[in-house]
């Protein structure tokens, strides 16, 4: 009896582990055909309604986390879809932005030159994103060193839901 109790607790536990539907959290990119994984995310979802703007922020640490390794992507939108690193919106912003430092050396820090960030899936009861980045990126003191970052994704990254509700006269005192 105490077999059978313990094959069935063990196929149970197999099959609770194998049929979650949601795939765990995870990030990960090729940093110049390297593979990353980025190990802690913080990951913000949020709307300001004054200035009629959603954002995504996706901050995290590399593998290499002990020397600095940094990835940081903004999205100006909170919807479904892909944004431009070199496309300026109305007020002048463009729609993302990423920043990758390869240690805390500041001379190692690199910014978005030309690429895309896609939100793929917004899971807004769950507080999920998911979605996937490709970029060229300029060292931010020498312009002539570049890196590319690709095959980049974000799955099922939980968010931090922020909205931002400004004064009526915040724009007219």
């Amino acid at each position: 009896m105490r077999k059978l109790f313990s094959a069935l607790f063990i196929l149970g536990l197999i099959l609770s582990l194998t049929s979650c539907k949601d795939k765990l959290p995870s990030m990960s990119a090729k940093v110049d055909g390297i593979q990353k994984n980025f190990i802690f995310r913080s990951t913000t979802l949020g709307d300001v309604p004054a200035l009629g703007e959603g954002f995504l922020i996706i901050a995290t640490t590399g593998s290499d986390s002990t020397h600095g390794e940094y990835l940081a992507l903004l999205v100006r939108g909170a919807d479904k879809g892909s944004y431009d690193l070199n496309v300026a919106l109305s007020n002048g912003k463009y729609q993302c932005e990423a920043l990758y430092r390869k240690s805390s050396d500041d001379s190692t820090t690199y910014i978005g030159k030309t690429g895309t960030i896609t939100i793929t899936d917004i899971n807004k009861r769950k507080h999920k994103v998911s979605g996937t980045f490709n970029m060229t990126m300029v060292n931010k003191l020498l312009n002539t060193d570049q890196i590319s970052i690709s095959d980049g994704q974000f799955t099922n990254l939980f968010y931090a839901k922020i909205d931002a509700t400004l004064p009526s006269n915040v724009f007219n005192p």
